[in-house]
C-alpha cells in the first residue's frame, strides 16, 4: 500500500514537472512580434472588429431554453418518483408561473 502512494507521489511529481518545463519553454520561445498578434485577413487591413458583440437578447434566450428543459426534465422523471399528481402539478404549475412572469415583464420582447 505504501509502495503504490510513492508511485502515485512520484508520477504526480514527474507530471507537475513536465507541466513547469512547458511553462518555461512557452515564456522563453514565445514571438514578442505585432505581425503575430495582429488578425490575418489575405492582406488587408482589417478595418472592424472582428468579434461582434454578442447580443443579449439570444443569451437570455439561451438561459431561459437551459432552464425550462432541465425543468422539464426533472418533471419527467418525478413522475417516476412521485406517485402523488399535486407534486407534479406544483411543478408544472412553477414554470408556467415562470414563463409568463418572463412575458410579462417582456424580457423576451426581441425588438429593442
Amino acid at each position: 500500500m505504501w509502495n503504490l502512494i510513492q508511485q502515485i507521489f512520484v508520477l504526480l511529481l514527474i507530471m507537475l514537472l513536465v507541466l513547469v518545463l512547458f511553462y518555461i519553454l512557452n515564456f522563453l520561445l514565445k514571438i514578442n512580434s505585432n505581425s503575430m498578434l495582429s488578425i490575418y485577413e489575405c492582406g488587408f487591413d482589417c478595418v472592424y472588429w472582428v468579434h461582434n458583440k454578442m447580443n443579449l437578447h439570444f443569451f437570455k434566450m439561451l438561459l431561459i431554453f437551459i432552464i425550462f428543459d432541465l425543468e422539464l426534465m426533472l418533471l419527467v422523471f418525478s413522475i417516476k418518483l412521485f406517485s402523488h399528481l399535486i407534486i407534479i402539478l406544483m411543478i408544472y404549475m412553477f414554470i408556467m408561473f415562470t414563463m409568463l412572469m418572463e412575458l410579462n415583464l417582456l424580457t423576451l420582447k426581441w425588438n429593442n
